[in-house]
C-alpha cells in the first residue's frame, strides 16, 4: 500500500487519492490508510452508534469522508437512521445497490443459491420495474437531495 500510494504521488493525479477502511479502525494498519488518503473513505454496516464512532476516527485526520459502503437493513443500518447523518455531517455516501437485479444485492450476506427474495432486503432501492422497496426511502432521498 505503501508503495502505491508512493507510485501514485509521483504520476500527480488530478483526482484525490484514498483507500478505504473496512476493520478496526484502530488498528494500524487502517489508520495508516486513512493517513494516506486525500479523501478518508470507509465501509460502514453499523447501527448508527457505530457508525458515529468510525465518523468520528475517520474525522480526526482533518480530510473529507467518504462512505463508500453501508446499509444493512437488518442491523438498523438504514437510509432513515443514517442519511440524516450523514447530510449533517457533509459526509459523502453510496451503497452497493441501486436496483434489485443480476447482482442481487437484496439479498444477506451468505443466501445460497435459490433462496426465496428476503422479506427484509440488505442493499438495494427500488425493485426492477423501478417501484420503491419503500417508499419513505425514496421520499428521504428527495428530501434531503433538495
Amino acid at each position: 500500500m505503501e508503495t502505491v500510494f508512493t507510485w501514485a504521488r509521483q504520476a500527480k493525479p488530478s483526482q484525490p487519492l484514498t483507500v478505504g477502511a473496512w476493520a478496526d479502525f484502530r488498528d494500524a494498519m487502517q489508520r495508516r490508510m486513512m493517513e494516506l488518503s486525500d479523501v478518508v473513505s470507509f465501509h460502514g454496516y453499523d447501527a448508527r452508534p457505530g457508525i458515529e464512532a468510525k465518523l468520528k476516527l475517520c474525522g480526526d485526520h482533518g480530510r473529507p469522508v467518504l462512505c463508500t459502503e453501508w446499509l444493512f437493513r437488518q442491523g438498523g443500518n438504514t437510509p432513515q437512521t443514517l442519511l440524516p447523518l450523514f447530510r449533517e455531517r457533509k459526509i459523502g455516501c453510496y451503497n452497493w445497490g441501486l436496483v434489485a437485479g443480476r447482482t442481487q444485492t437484496y439479498y444477506h450476506w451468505g443466501s445460497k443459491p435459490g433462496t426465496p427474495p428476503p422479506p427484509v432486503w440488505q442493499h438495494d432501492l427500488l425493485h426492477a420495474d423501478s417501484t420503491p422497496y419503500d417508499a419513505s426511502e425514496i421520499e428521504l432521498l428527495r428530501k434531503l437531495s433538495r
